[in-house]
């Protein structure tokens, strides 16, 4: 429905008592900010201190390159008469969040309205939830209409899907990441489907009581979005430190990447892996044709004790431009120090050289 026609509606109802207008003298675009140390709605939920987030075995961003975001809209179509009333965006200083939202309280000013946004979001990472579906895609298109170049994005986080991929629950909607995950549930919420019509309220008869609870329904939605974040990152890195076999299971979440410093910074980093994850990340990364790194995991497995490593890590040698014949060193290096099962495909390495 067109806006003139959402807004004919409105001046055509009845009411059993006049409504008082007055003339409010706002800012074209409202701006309110807030700093808290802790989840509105979860008071155990304290904001850590932290410099990096882990999303996965070769994703891990800082902490001062996060925006979280989240939309209002007047509607869920893509027509030229819907577009954005309140952005929010939070951003982690310290031990605290700090929230900043964006109002638009005429939509004649919503070119202004995008250019704030450009800046919130520019030369950051987003964290959302569903927003590569839809926030995102919706606010570019009103970028298009208004012939705004799009702000450059570092990267996005999309906790709907990362959500979905680690926990069993997939929760497919926020409400449900939060009684699930964090294991609470909103009180006197306002919900997100009532946002357009508390906006155009607003836009008739200046009613601000519906909008502030719209702005509380997108202040808990960017501060979930945050401990949602802490969640995960400090489930992939206790997957990392105390569980076995973390290696496969965190994998998963993490596209290949090849200019991963996968010794370094993503694995030795945290702790000295055990014996079966040196494996798993070895094959992993022999199945991604990675075979350098591949031998080098496969040997580190073997000097920890575990002789069948050696054979996976002379094959994946071989597969190399001028390693051959440190592949055949091996093999002769291996043979008198190995079991008899480990020596028979040693063997057969030999005969290939």
């Amino acid at each position: 429905m067109e806006l003139a026609k959402k807004l004919n509606i409105y001046n055509k109802q009845k009411t059993s008592s006049p409504v008082r207008q007055e003339s409010v003298s706002v800012a074209p675009v409202e701006v309110f900010e807030q700093k808290s140390t802790r989840h509105p709605e979860i008071p155990t939920k304290i904001y850590e201190n932290k410099q990096f987030f882990n999303t996965g075995l070769d994703q891990r961003y800082k902490s001062k390159d996060l925006v979280f975001f989240d939309l209002e809209t007047t509607g869920l179509g893509s027509d030229a008469n819907n577009y954005a009333f309140l952005a929010g965006f939070a951003f982690f200083e310290g031990e605290s969040l700090l929230t900043r939202q964006l109002f638009l309280a005429s939509p004649g000013d919503e070119k202004e309205f995008l250019q704030l946004c450009s800046r919130e979001l520019s030369e950051k990472c987003i964290v959302s939830f569903n927003g590569k579906s839809f926030d995102v895609p919706y606010l570019r298109r009103r970028f298009q209409f208004y012939g705004l170049q799009w702000p450059r994005i570092e990267d996005h986080i999309d906790l709907y899907h990362l959500l979905k991929k680690i926990y069993p629950q997939k929760p497919s909607r926020l409400r449900e990441a939060e009684q699930k995950i964090l294991f609470f549930e909103r009180e006197d919420d306002l919900p997100g489907s009532m946002a357009p019509q508390a906006y155009f309220e607003y836009l008739k008869f200046q009613r601000r009581d519906e909008i502030l609870k719209v702005m509380r329904h997108n202040l808990l939605d960017i501060h979930t979005l945050a401990s949602l974040l802490i969640e995960v990152s400090n489930a992939v890195q206790v997957s990392r430190e105390y569980q076995p076999n973390w290696v496969k299971r965190v994998h998963k979440l993490s596209a290949p990447n090849e200019n991963l410093n996968w010794q370094k910074e993503q694995i030795l980093g945290y702790r000295e892996p055990a014996i079966q994850d040196l494996w798993d990340l070895a094959e992993i990364l022999r199945k991604e044709k990675k075979f350098k790194a591949a031998a080098g995991f496969y040997l580190k497995a073997y000097h920890r004790g575990l002789q069948k490593a050696i054979v996976p890590a002379i094959r994946a040698l071989m597969k190399i431009n001028n390693k051959q014949k440190t592949a055949q060193r091996l093999v002769e290096y291996a043979l008198p120090r190995c079991e008899a099962s480990v020596q028979i495909k040693l063997l057969r390495l030999h005969k290939k050289k």
